[in-house]
């Protein structure tokens, strides 16, 4: 799955397993379509998925959310060493992001976008790029998720409902032929940062332990796996806490 993974960040067009809403604009050019492929560079793609000014600014949240997931270089971001800076190269390429993560009600939409997701729910049949696409989704959303942005606009309340929801998702990505060491380490660094907007002390792990979770909730290093532990027991204490 790992390979198939890698293949559709690279050579497939975005699809959906989400519903999809109306939504008042779209692409102008479509990613896998004829006139995607006569796009000469990066620049003339990211150029061509700009949203005009004048649109964006009255688009409603959920629209510009529902666009924002159909973004053809979305999954970029996963191609980056870190999470945080795949996420930061998505905000300064693509206006819609960016102007995402500055509305008012953009964790509520998320939180129940999110809730909707079922790591179980994928079909047997799928084939492996079908798989591959519905893993990719939960995986973006758990990283928009953990962005300041929005954490910054949950409350209390809220972060408790989503870290329950991430350690209920996580629990349930046990298929290892879909979810790979990429899908762990989106609900951990989710996690992290909301343990840390939050003031959560870490005070009972080691000094080598608590600096590797401070470095990973800034960063988000795609191969710092091991440090999940402590951040699944430290979320689950959490939830009993707050």
């Amino acid at each position: 799955m790992k390979k198939i993974i890698l293949y559709l960040l690279i050579t497939i067009p975005i699809f959906s397993f989400a519903q999809n809403e109306k939504v008042t604009w779209d692409y102008p050019v479509k990613s896998g379509s004829e006139e995607w492929k006569t796009l000469k560079n990066q620049k003339e793609k990211l150029a061509i998925c700009q949203i005009p000014e004048e649109i964006l600014k009255n688009i409603s949240t959920l629209e510009l959310m529902e666009i924002c997931f159909k973004y053809p270089l979305i999954y970029d971001a996963l191609t980056f060493h870190t999470i945080q800076f795949g996420m930061d190269q998505l905000r300064i390429n693509f206006n819609g992001f960016d102007e995402l993560m500055k509305r008012d009600n953009i964790a509520d939409l998320l939180i129940y976008r999110y809730s909707n997701f079922h790591p179980k729910g994928y079909n047997k049949n799928w084939t492996d790029i079908q798989k591959g696409y519905f893993s990719l989704e939960i995986i973006v959303t758990e990283i928009f998720l953990s962005q300041d942005d929005v954490i910054s606009k949950m409350t209390l309340p809220q972060k408790k409902e989503l870290v329950q929801l991430l350690l209920l998702k996580q629990a349930e990505k046990e298929d290892k032929e879909i979810y790979d060491r990429m899908s762990h380490i989106s609900i951990g660094f989710a996690l992290a940062k909301i343990l840390r907007s939050s003031g959560f002390s870490m005070e009972k792990y080691t000094k080598e332990t608590k600096a590797d979770i401070e470095a990973f909730s800034t960063h988000g290093n795609f191969q710092n796996t091991q440090i999940l532990p402590y951040l699944l027991e430290s979320a689950k204490e959490f939830t009993l806490k707050y």
